[in-house]
């Protein structure tokens, strides 16, 4: 279902604010990947005054239900941001895990039944059950359906979806904010160039994907290729599906 893009992003930060506030223990933030869930969510995270690796700490890529376990142990009653941590959810042990982590309950036991003891990176022996007191959010590409159903009935869930239309309304709101992987300054006019190149190929482009990642590298291509045709022919290349 596609959504009012100004509405989507109101909703994801009234759902963060509300598990900062603790009236529900986890978020799980699917779908479209590429409009800028992570950032925004970070973003207000700061805004109400929680520092990374304090208050909250992210965890990115591939997790293990061994990891997933330590991490939430070694972080209790902090914040546990999962970024593209996909895998989770198709591994039944880590989902077993997530179950408890995520209850609506006062006391949330989380237990890891296993012969072999498990120990941190530093060695550190892990306790095999404890009592869970922090709060997780979830920022996943996976679509809402393919979600375990307990745990969307223990977590708030939003999923994003955007039509073309909104999407590049998203993209243009957040271009001024666009900065570099590398680091280089790149002023606003090579920006709004390669935005421009970027809808014009969408809108003459059957299947453009259209992303905070491919803006990223439209304006990369444009802040070093003076020729227009050239630029777009690579701007095409790299937005193709």
């Amino acid at each position: 279902e596609l959504q009012d893009v100004d509405t989507i992003f109101d909703d994801l930060i009234t759902y963060t604010d509300m598990v900062v506030d603790g009236d529900l223990f986890s978020l799980i933030i699917s779908g479209q990947a590429g409009v800028g869930k992570t950032f925004l969510l970070t973003k207000e995270l700061q805004e109400k005054g929680l520092k990374r690796n304090e208050d909250f700490f992210k965890i990115t890529g591939k997790t293990t239900a061994a990891a997933l376990y330590i991490s939430l142990y070694e972080h209790n009653d902090k914040i546990l941001v999962y970024d593209d941590c996909d895998s989770v959810f198709k591994n039944d042990d880590a989902v077993n895990v997530l179950k408890g982590a995520l209850d609506t309950t006062a006391i949330r036991e989380i237990s890891w039944s296993s012969a072999a003891l498990i120990k941190s990176k530093n060695k550190v022996e892990i306790p095999k059950s404890f009592d869970f007191t922090g709060k997780v959010i979830f920022v996943s590409n996976i679509p809402k359906k393919k979600i375990d159903k307990a745990l969307k009935t223990r977590a708030f869930i939003l999923e994003i979806a955007l039509s073309t239309g909104d999407m590049i309304e998203r993209m243009w709101t957040l271009l001024p904010t666009i900065s570099m992987p590398s680091g280089i300054k790149v002023n606003g006019f090579i920006k709004e160039r390669a935005m421009n190149l970027l809808v014009e190929e969408a809108n003459k482009t059957v299947n453009l994907e259209l992303s905070l990642r491919t803006l990223i590298k439209a304006i990369a291509i444009v802040n070093k290729v003076a020729k227009e045709e050239t630029a777009r022919r690579l701007i095409r290349q790299q937005c193709q599906g």
